[in-house]
């Protein structure tokens, strides 16, 4: 069973072409070319700052496999090897649903700004379980771009 709009797994990596060489040897994975990916403000509770990081998705789904190589402080800083970082899903209204999570429970991470201003994604999290909420109007560009329609989802 999957979680309402649940569409992949975040795995936090030390270095991403170790991990997608692991991955594809250990599942039989393939991965799409790595993509560096930059949000121009993170909101976290330590501070507001840029974030960059390379990152990677399994071409298989529908619950595909992000890598997401460490980098900085905050939610992306390094840990010791490979470690289950967030649970991906769509939302309608990420700033919405955060908010419906909180009230049962989550507490919510961090906001990540675009370029635009928008945030289109969210983090909450309860004990152990981070939610990534992505702005399911990402989804039409994030789908071609994993089927290899297009060079990046952006």
């Amino acid at each position: 069973m999957a979680f309402p709009g649940m569409f992949h797994y975040g795995i936090l990596v030390p270095r991403l072409e170790a991990a997608i060489s692991f991955y594809e040897s250990a599942f039989g994975l393939t991965f799409l070319p790595p993509l560096a990916t930059f949000y121009p403000r993170v909101q976290q509770k330590d501070g507001d700052a840029p974030f960059s990081a390379r990152i990677t998705y399994s071409r298989s789904g529908p619950i595909h496999l992000e890598l997401l190589e460490a980098e900085g402080t905050g939610l992306w800083a390094p840990q010791p090897g490979d470690h289950v970082h967030h649970i991906g899903l769509w939302a309608e209204e990420p700033l919405r649903m955060a908010a419906d999570l909180e009230s049962k429970g989550f507490e919510w991470e961090a906001h990540c700004y675009g370029a635009d201003g928008a945030i289109p994604v969210v983090f909450v999290r309860r004990g152990a379980v981070r939610l990534e909420l992505v702005d399911a109007q990402r989804r039409p560009k994030w789908t071609d771009w994993v089927a290899g329609k297009i060079r990046s989802p952006r």
